[in-house]
């Protein structure tokens, strides 16, 4: 790596979060699915119909309103994805690689917030996308 070799530095930080990327992105799509049915369920299906016969449907129904905060809390897993990356950094020594490179230190830093950056505004796009899809699944509007 030459002097002021910060592309490089933001590929390595990449790689570090390139084989994670995918099961979070399971795990989002998952977690969105399953309150989505469940809220379809409510209206349309088996729910619904034991909301019509019976009170005990009636307490399912906050429950229902609770499960549409998992997506959201599945998409800040892209933030913890970012401060995660770091963990990797302790099994090969990469500090004494780090303090015996001629990039000067702030430039790992800045790779390092650069990273963080770019997932925090994935997980704040992720968790819009997913608040106006579960609005429009439960024909609801966004605000109130």
């Amino acid at each position: 790596m030459k002097t002021g070799s910060f592309k490089g530095l933001l590929c390595r930080e990449y790689y570090l979060i390139k084989g994670k990327i995918p099961s979070y992105i399971v795990m989002i799509v998952t977690f969105t699915l399953l309150p989505i049915l469940l809220i379809l369920s409510s209206k349309y299906g088996n729910i619904a119909l034991l909301v019509e016969k019976s009170d005990i449907g009636n307490a399912m129904l906050p429950l229902i309103e609770i499960t549409k905060i998992i997506p959201a809390m599945c998409t800040v897993m892209f933030v913890v994805l970012a401060v995660d990356m770091g963990i990797p950094d302790i099994n090969p020594l990469w500090e004494s690689f780090r303090l015996s490179s001629p990039v000067k230190g702030i430039k790992f830093a800045a790779a390092r917030y650069t990273i963080t950056a770019v997932c925090t505004l994935v997980s704040a796009v992720l968790g819009l996308a997913v608040t106006f899809l579960m609005a429009a699944v439960d024909g609801k509007p966004v605000t109130t």
